[in-house]
């Protein structure tokens, strides 16, 4: 597959995942936790096929067989690091979230 559509397709999913951590977050924030977690699931999910490519993309590499990087694949690149920064994040306020919903007994 060429260069630049796998670019695109990691900059696509880190795009959706990050979405879903800031809207697994939003939920949290309105205390509807299962809402969260669904969020928190399709993160997961878009993050994982960002990784396959970007593993597939690795393994081409290894074997002799990758492409020069060129400014959009550092791009795409950036983009998933920040989405999994984002899930990182999106999991911490969900948690404290869920403490001050205990704290105030309303989980």
């Amino acid at each position: 597959m060429d260069n630049n559509l796998l670019a695109f397709s990691i900059i696509a999913e880190a795009g959706d995942a990050k979405s879903a951590a800031l809207e697994a977050a939003s939920a949290a924030l309105e205390r509807d936790f299962s809402q969260a977690k669904a969020s928190m699931e399709a993160c997961e999910k878009a993050l994982t096929s960002a990784h396959e490519i970007q593993t597939g993309m690795l393994r081409e590499e290894m074997a002799g067989e990758g492409q020069a990087v060129g400014l959009l694949m550092v791009h795409a690149q950036d983009h998933l690091s920040g989405a999994g920064m984002a899930r990182d994040l999106g999991g911490l306020i969900i948690r404290l979230c869920e403490q001050v919903a205990e704290l105030e007994g309303k989980l």
